[in-house]
């Protein structure tokens, strides 16, 4: 398969993320959240750790807990916050993303795109193996922070919240929405798919913690 990626973003976020302690089996990187109250205005300010930096993250994003944006990308490598393209043919596919949400989400106007800044997400590259990848291999959870359509395809900008072993969800892809086997499956595949999962309670199901937004 061709690279269709183009790669863009800051210093790297290190799989060795610190934060505080949880009683969960993976991986958790949040210092705290604040509210910050300026007239009739509410700004939730939510403040996560890597090991070089603190990332401060504002504004109304990730609060849904009834569908999530999953995103496979070829050899991405995802940093704390930056952007992607995602090939039109491979947005939003009639087969993998719901059928609930798919008409309203698929024309991507304007306040479809709000909406999507609601979900929380995954983003992963391709597994290294079929149906499998290695232990080193990290997909991670975080925010879309905005969606542009343009004419080279549409430019997906987000913000990396956590790290997750990313076996861990190929040894889950029914809990977590995803279709395929443990021989060729979705995270084997170049998309942008949208689920009618809660996946941050899903994730604490099958023993990751993550940073909730609401």
């Amino acid at each position: 398969m061709a690279n269709e990626i183009q790669k863009t973003g800051p210093v790297g976020l290190s799989n060795n993320v610190a934060g505080v302690n949880q009683q969960a089996e993976k991986i958790v990187n949040v210092n705290r959240a604040d509210s910050i109250t300026t007239g009739n205005i509410t700004n939730n300010m939510y403040f996560a750790a890597s090991d070089r930096k603190q990332q401060v993250i504002a504004g109304n994003f990730g609060t849904s807990h009834e569908y999530y944006s999953l995103f496979v990308q070829f050899e991405e490598e995802f940093y704390d916050q930056g952007h992607f393209y995602v090939r039109k043919d491979r947005a939003l596919n009639t087969t993998l993303t719901s059928d609930s949400i798919r008409d309203e989400i698929n024309a991507l106007e304007p306040e479809a795109i709000e909406r999507i800044k609601t979900f929380p997400a995954i983003f992963c590259s391709e597994n290294h193996d079929m149906g499998k990848t290695d232990d080193d291999q990290m997909a991670y959870y975080g925010l879309v922070t905005d969606v542009k359509v343009q004419d080279n395809g549409i430019k997906v900008y987000y913000r990396v919240l956590n790290a997750i072993p990313q076996q861990i969800l190929n040894e889950h892809l029914f809990e977590l929405g995803m279709h395929g086997n443990d021989r060729f499956n979705e995270l084997n595949n170049t998309h942008w798919a949208i689920k009618r999962i809660d996946l941050v309670a899903t994730l604490k199901e099958i023993g990751v913690s993550v940073f909730a937004l609401s």
